[in-house]
């Protein structure tokens, strides 16, 4: 009884890690984005 209660915790866990997860990815993408016009505008400088 009590395992299937944390399997249910770690379930509930999930979406909130998941949504986690698509927020640091954003941010990295995001990040790349910015170094990668950093870089362009340090090469046409």
């Amino acid at each position: 009884m009590q395992r299937r209660e944390a399997t249910q915790q770690q379930l509930n866990k999930l979406p909130f890690l998941r949504k986690e997860i698509k927020e640091v990815m954003l941010l990295m993408v995001h990040n790349l984005f910015f170094f990668g016009m950093m870089v362009k505008s340090l090469r046409t400088a």
